[in-house]
């Protein structure tokens, strides 16, 4: 039992290393150089036509498994850089802060990575692991890029085991206002896997 036991640890830590280095590669979208006065701004929060999946979501997503839902019609998001590793995370409407939080990370040339979230249940003979990685930058034009994998892995009984997981590549385009605070409509794109 101790065995298996080490042998999971060592392949949750195995697989934790490489999906880090990994999430940048999937992207089909090239990033600018990171720079932090680019970074911060507000960005719209909805993509497509769903009013429940959005930019907020998405970061939300670092910090539980437990989310309310939150509208993303006439919303948006405003990323602050605190420091080089503190990023807070307002959800607004109509300058009105709904909702904020504080994410920690990294930055690399291209991306600033959030602390991962991950989450390990060892009950005898049911194992579960769940891992949560983002990593945000801009594009060329000045739009945020997100990248996010999620990652979900069981174990029952030592004989059924199952694996999922998820990409997430999305642009969220700047939010913009013109001299009388009417929102500026831009196009969205999002390219999700």
């Amino acid at each position: 039992m101790k065995q298996s036991f080490f042998i999971v640890t060592v392949f949750l830590l195995l697989i934790g290393c490489s999906s880090q280095q990994e999430l940048a590669s999937n992207t089909v979208q090239s990033a600018a150089l990171l720079d932090y006065s680019v970074l911060q701004g507000q960005y719209e929060n909805g993509v497509h036509d769903d009013p429940y999946i959005g930019l907020w979501r998405d970061l939300k997503a670092n910090k539980t498994h437990f989310q309310k839902k939150v509208a993303t019609v006439d919303t948006y998001v405003d990323l602050k850089m605190i420091d080089g590793e503190t990023l807070q995370v307002q959800l607004c409407s109509e300058g009105q802060e709904l909702d904020q939080m504080v994410l920690k990370g990294k930055a690399d040339k291209f991306y600033f990575h959030i602390n991962a979230r991950a989450n390990f249940i060892p009950i005898p003979f049911f194992l579960w692991s769940g891992e949560n990685r983002t990593a945000i930058g801009n594009d060329m034009d000045g739009n945020l890029i997100l990248l996010q994998g999620q990652y979900d892995w069981y174990y029952i009984f030592f004989l059924i085991e199952s694996d999922d997981y998820e990409f997430i590549d999305a642009t969220y385009p700047k939010y913009e206002t013109d001299s009388i605070g009417t929102k500026i409509l831009k196009p969205k794109t999002d390219l999700r896997f």
